[in-house]
């Protein structure tokens, strides 16, 4: 099982550099020697990436490994809903090795929100585009289309994925989604409509203050992997209760 973990910050809260470091610090044995890496298109060593970062002068970063591997980190801003993403994709070994990466991040003011995910179904939960599918060599035969909105030329039927359980939407200063593992800091609660004493109250959940008034939420053992049965109904509860009166 392949993960990752999704951190949602301020909108540009932190200069690269900074957010490199905190990685580094979450995970100093993995994030620093001699390994190849490629610090956007630049070839580099983990111990050459602070200075490939200052170098090209960039707001943003990312970091990958071989390249037949998927997993990599990024920082960057999603400037039209005020939020910034530190993402840690298919380097995640299970829920505490993702507070791991998350962690130097909420102790900081400016953190709003994590969640782990399993990587290959946080994919497939909001690909809409068929040629994905095509690429991939999966069918989306019976799954519910849409048109994409844009004007001909442009227009063409796309996967419609608003009622997805794995669903992950974009919001003004946060990001919709759920994981089985979550946490919200203090600055989440207030671009929310949604108070913490509710959660807390659920006793469907498992909840614990962390340090950094952050709030650790359980509603599952392990990182959700399918839309139906069980698994299904747990991530619809959650946003229902976490994110209500949203669409």
């Amino acid at each position: 099982m392949a993960l990752g973990v999704h951190i949602i910050t301020d909108f540009m809260a932190m200069e690269p550099l900074i957010a490199w470091e905190l990685l580094q610090k979450s995970h100093p044995c993995l994030l620093t020697g001699p390994r190849v890496c490629y610090c956007g298109e630049c070839e580099c060593t983990l111990d050459n990436v602070r200075e490939s970062i200052r170098r090209q002068g960039k707001p943003h970063v990312g970091i990958s490994f071989e390249q037949n591997t998927l997993a990599q980190i990024s920082y960057g801003h999603i400037r039209n809903f005020a939020h910034s993403l530190v993402s840690i994709d298919r380097m995640v070994s299970d829920a505490t090795d993702a507070w791991q990466w998350a962690e130097p991040f909420a102790a900081r003011p400016e953190f709003r929100q994590a969640w782990v995910f399993d990587s290959e179904f946080n994919y497939w939960q909001n690909a809409d585009d068929p040629l994905e599918y095509e690429a991939a060599g999966r069918s989306y035969e019976g799954l519910p289309m849409k048109s994409n909105d844009l004007p001909f030329p442009l227009e063409q039927m796309i996967i419609d994925t608003s009622e997805n359980p794995g669903r992950r939407v974009l919001r003004q200063g946060y990001v919709e989604a759920v994981g089985a593992v979550m946490w919200f800091g203090e600055q989440l609660w207030r671009v929310t409509s949604t108070r913490k004493e509710d959660v807390i109250a659920q006793d469907w959940l498992r909840c614990e203050e962390l340090p950094s008034r952050v709030l650790r939420i359980q509603a599952f053992d392990q990182p959700f992997t399918t839309a139906e049965d069980e698994e299904g109904r747990l991530q619809n509860r959650l946003r229902a209760l976490l994110f209500p009166g949203q669409d």
